[in-house]
């Protein structure tokens, strides 16, 4: 299912850009830049949440030594990547 919906995304992408290149080179730049602006934009706050939730995690008073912060970004990491060694302590 991954695959079909990657080639949709593929040949719709191609479609806009070929759009694009018929608006011309100034319409087109202009909405084309804004595109990839919106998306580091994005992705800028998407790492401001990220800084956010780590700080609001590492002030916890339940988390009480590295390790246990190291275990959550472990587990974060192993969610995302599907790596990590997943030391989670829950505590005694």
């Amino acid at each position: 299912m991954g695959y079909l919906f990657n080639a949709i995304l593929i040949i719709s992408a191609m479609a806009f850009c070929y759009f694009l290149i018929m608006m011309g080179p100034v319409a087109g730049g202009t909405i084309g830049f804004g595109i990839i602006l919106a998306a580091v934009i994005r992705g800028l706050l998407y790492l401001r949440d990220i800084q956010k939730r780590l700080a609001q995690i590492t002030k916890d008073p339940e988390i009480q030594n590295t390790n246990e912060v190291l275990g959550f970004l472990d587990y974060i990491n192993h969610k995302v990547e599907g790596k990590g060694k997943m030391k989670m302590d829950k505590g005694k």
